[in-house]
Parts: C-alpha cells; structure tokens; sequence
C-alpha cells in the first residue's frame, strides 16, 4: 500500500508515443497520485519522457536510453494540478495512480 487515504482501487492510463500535456484522468486536479510509470521504449536514443504538475515540469526519461521496458516508482501526489505526460515518438506509457475522472 503506498499510505494514500484512498482504497486500494488504483485507475491506469495509456499515453501513446508523440503526446504532448497528456492529461491523467478526465478532470485531473491538485492531489492526484501518480504511483507508478511503465515506460516502454521501442528505440535507442529517443526516450525523452516528462511529467508535468501545472508549471513544474521534471524530465524523467531523457535521451540516450536503450530499448527496453522501465519501471519507474513515483508515489507523488500534485501540488498544483493534475498530472500531465510528454513523450517521445517512441516511447509509450501505463501511467498507475488515482486520477480524477
């Protein structure tokens, strides 16, 4: 359990490669919590990935990572809006949390 009053009922989101801002949930909003981040990059060199809590942007993939499968723990909750993703062409994401739709 990752200590967030919420039940254990975590929601899931895909963003395909080529976003950018992807919203997580519908209505995404301040106290949203991002878990977990799948990250699957089918190219060498091209990640560049990023999450974004309204002006606060963190560049969590950058370039230069080889092809693979990366599991990135988060366990944030956003401080000033919900939860955006930028990613690269190839690159793709399950994004794990508790998101307002």
């Amino acid at each position: 359990m990752s200590g967030v009053p919420e039940p254990y009922r975590y929601n899931y989101v895909h963003v395909s490669g080529a976003q950018t801002s992807y919203a997580l949930g519908v209505h995404g909003q301040i106290g949203d919590y991002l878990h977990r981040l799948i990250v699957t990059l089918t190219a060498n060199n091209t990640a560049n990935i990023s999450i974004i809590d309204g002006t606060m942007e963190h560049l969590l993939v950058p370039s230069g990572v080889s092809k693979g499968v990366y599991v990135i723990d988060m366990n944030m909750i956003s401080q000033e809006s919900g939860w955006k993703i930028t990613t690269s062409s190839a690159a793709e994401v399950l994004a794990v949390g508790v998101f307002t739709n």
